[in-house]
């Protein structure tokens, strides 16, 4: 695909939809209200600030999630869409009030994918022959909200000091984001991702859990070590594991 098509294809099919749109405001209310429980108080103007806060840092994580998924659809010739899922939502909210806000659960949207035909004549439907490239759409997400807690902290560690608060509340809720994504549950991402490929599913998650391992037990924050770590892991799934299935 030449980049004058592509780029077409985003003017055309990036935007949401009105009932997308709508799906992400409900997803992001709910989700700033798990984010921002822990910090109510009797000061109601306190309470409104925390739970502003936390509504943009969740809707701008959702609205990258999603982006990152739209643009890798194009170029594999396929429109994605957010799909709210209403009993993760739901569900998120429980555990919240239940808790006490003690654990933070965020399951609350997934992708669907279409293919478009005229950019692939004769490559057949998602769910078909195309399980690879629906693996790396849904991957994108993750990586972008990854990328995105990543970039906010090294600015912030390394360039120009930002608010703690806001700093700390969309890196962690990034993290958990991306955690909760990898869940082996439909429509979450994790689950198209390791049922199409479970290769690509260890090699993610494994660079997931060393990044979090790395800032946790030793205070660094390295992507280049993370992958050095889910290169190995990969390695080794494969030779005591996925050969042994070929």
């Amino acid at each position: 695909m030449n980049r004058a098509t592509y780029k077409d294809l985003i003017k055309r099919h990036f935007w949401f939809k009105k009932e997308e749109l709508n799906g992400v405001l409900i997803t992001s209310v709910i989700f700033a209200f798990v984010v921002s429980f822990t910090q109510w108080s009797t000061d109601l103007n306190e309470v409104l600030k925390n739970y502003l806060l936390a509504f943009v840092i969740v809707l701008v994580s959702i609205f990258v999630h999603h982006a990152a998924q739209r643009l890798a659809a194009l170029r594999e010739g396929f429109v994605a869409e957010h799909k709210l899922w209403w009993y993760g939502s739901l569900w998120s909210l429980l555990i919240t009030v239940v808790s006490n806000g003690k654990f933070q659960t965020f399951l609350g949207s997934g992708v669907e994918l279409s293919v478009l035909e005229k950019h692939r004549v004769g490559k057949g439907k998602p769910g078909s022959s195309h399980v690879w490239e629906i693996a790396k759409i849904c991957s994108w997400g993750i990586i972008a909200n990854l990328c995105l807690a990543a970039s906010v902290k090294s600015i912030d560690l390394y360039f120009y000091a930002l608010p703690a608060v806001f700093v700390n509340q969309l890196y962690f809720f990034n993290l958990l984001y991306s955690f909760y994504n990898f869940f082996p549950i439909p429509p979450l991402d994790g689950s198209k991702i390791l049922f199409a490929n479970r290769m690509l599913y260890v090699f993610l998650f494994s660079f997931f859990l060393a990044y979090l391992v790395l800032i946790y037990l030793l205070e660094y924050y390295s992507f280049i070590w993370a992958l050095a770590i889910a290169v190995v892991m990969w390695i080794l799934f494969y030779v005591f594991w996925e050969s042994e299935r070929v």
